[in-house]
């Protein structure tokens, strides 16, 4: 046996003891260092939150398949809920969103924590009337 090979009950030269046969788990090339990436592929879903600023109407499109679908619903659903002029106020796709508003005043955000939107869209609303009127993570 040349001098530095593992012998057994001892590692290779220049591993500490108590890494041995764990080194080897850590050389290997994983997804996340090129070979791919270390997330499973998820289906993409889009969401939109539409409103009628003239009539505070709202309304969502969630878990849609596509940009368009998810605008659709959240107008259909502003419309029904009686807004005479909805517009979509934003989209999201595979991630959070949420909508902070008073009476006068609405913002929203979309991020990767539903944590993350709460406090973006409450800081931007700027007033202690605020309340999150919609919360929602695909």
């Amino acid at each position: 046996m040349a001098e530095g090979e593992p012998t057994a009950g001892q590692c290779a030269a220049g591993i500490l003891a108590g890494e041995c046969g764990v080194i080897d788990a850590h050389s290997k090339r994983l997804p996340s260092q090129g070979l791919g990436d270390t997330t499973p592929n998820r289906p993409k879903r889009w969401g939109a939150f539409a409103g009628s600023e003239s009539d505070g109407a709202s309304g969502v499109g969630l878990d849609k398949r596509s940009r368009a679908s998810a605008e659709r619903a959240a107008m259909a659903q502003c419309r029904n809920a009686g807004g005479m002029n909805c517009e979509v106020f934003f989209v999201f796709l595979n991630q959070c969103g949420a909508v902070a508003s008073t009476a006068t005043n609405s913002t929203w955000a979309r991020g990767p924590t539903l944590s993350d939107v709460r406090d973006q869209a409450m800081s931007g609303c700027k007033s202690r009337e605020c309340s999150i009127i919609f919360e929602h993570c695909l």
